[in-house]
């Protein structure tokens, strides 16, 4: 079944208004659906999940369509660009220079950062590889190394045939193994096979489920998501764009924040400009926690409820609906330790009927 990823409420009521340049810079919702993620593939979840939060960005054909290729191969240089993406790390020490990684290339950056923290190292000649296809069994070592430190590992219960001691990955392999980061096909790895996309974007995002070490205050968390949607609603019923501005330059990023700009538009594309409406939102509602981890939680809202009326032209006619908003918010910790909210997921897909509610995915 489709995903449907529903405009926020707050912003209905802001969509009657002229477009806010505020917004000007900001992606588009439309770049973060990819043609080919289809709900019931293998990573969909993880790899959905990832285009929401910014993590990776598909490529765009030329009638504007965007494509993540899960089944594609990805290069070590893209692997570390995902991973870095995805930890949101920063270089805290000098790195090497590679012989094969120049300043201009647009992977240097996550490259050395990578580097200054352990989690690459290259070739004893002083090579990385960045444009070679990643092995399994490289993945696995970037992705303990990088994760060795806010990751607690089980001990080794699991071995594979294919990766006898002694071998590249050993240790590292069946760590990931243990705590089921990595799965392998029956007691088979296949480390010298060439990873897809989806494999190590899978591999990533179950190691960051599991991150543990520095867990976040999770009745801050849900206060913050509760403040957050009342300022939201309460901005919305007075058409408050400036305010709608600043919360979402303060509280959201990724998706959640390119629905905020899209929602300005689309309205008016619907149902032109001579509409009046206007929006209540009850605010005894509840938060609950879902997952949490390290840089990124899940809470759930629900029994929000919504007050909508919509009149159309100078005779007035409309209509009236009530309808809840519950559903599931993902927020991610960012560079600067803040909390931001990348996505919401609504629990009734009926929602998907109302245009002005809601896009298909």
């Amino acid at each position: 079944m489709k995903k449907i990823r529903v405009l926020l409420a707050g912003l209905m009521t802001a969509s009657l208004l002229p477009f806010n340049a505020a917004f000007a810079a900001e992606k588009t919702s439309d770049m973060y659906i990819a043609e080919d993620l289809e709900p019931d593939k293998f990573a969909y979840e993880e790899m959905d999940d990832f285009m929401a939060a910014d993590i990776i960005d598909g490529s765009v054909d030329k009638d504007g369509y965007v494509y993540v290729k899960p089944n594609g191969q990805i290069t070590r240089a893209q692997f570390v660009k995902i991973l870095v993406n995805a930890l949101d790390l920063k270089s805290d020490a000098s790195a090497k220079t590679f012989n094969d990684v120049k300043s201009s290339d647009w992977f240097y950056p996550y490259v050395q950062t990578a580097n200054s923290l352990g989690i690459v190292t290259g070739r004893p000649d002083g090579g990385f590889d960045p444009y070679e296809k990643i092995r399994r069994d490289q993945m696995a070592v970037m992705i303990h190394r990088a994760f060795k430190s806010s990751v607690t590992f089980k001990p080794v219960t699991k071995t594979f045939k294919d990766v006898p001691k002694g071998r590249f990955g050993y240790d590292e392999i069946n760590a990931a193994a243990a705590n089921g980061i990595i799965t392998g096909y029956g007691d088979v790895f296949k480390p010298t096979a060439l990873a897809t996309r989806a494999q190590g974007i899978v591999m990533i995002h179950r190691a960051l489920q599991q991150q543990k070490s520095a867990l976040p205050n999770e009745q801050e968390l849900q206060s913050f998501l509760r403040n957050h949607i009342i300022a939201e609603n309460r901005a919305a019923e007075v058409m408050n764009t400036d305010e709608l501005v600043k919360l979402y330059n303060s509280n959201t990023t990724g998706y959640y924040r390119a629905m905020g700009l899209d929602s300005l538009e689309m309205y008016k594309d619907i149902y032109g400009d001579d509409v009046q409406m206007s929006m209540k939102a009850d605010e005894d509602f509840n938060v609950h926690t879902i997952s949490l981890s390290n840089n990124y939680v899940k809470l759930e809202v629900t029994d929000i409820l919504y007050h909508l009326e919509i009149k159309f032209g100078k005779e007035g006619e409309g209509m009236k609906m009530d309808f809840d908003m519950s559903g599931e918010y993902s927020l991610k910790k960012d560079a600067n330790g803040q909390w931001k909210i990348y996505n919401f997921i609504p629990y009734d897909e009926e929602l998907e009927d109302t245009p002005f509610l809601a896009v298909n995915h």
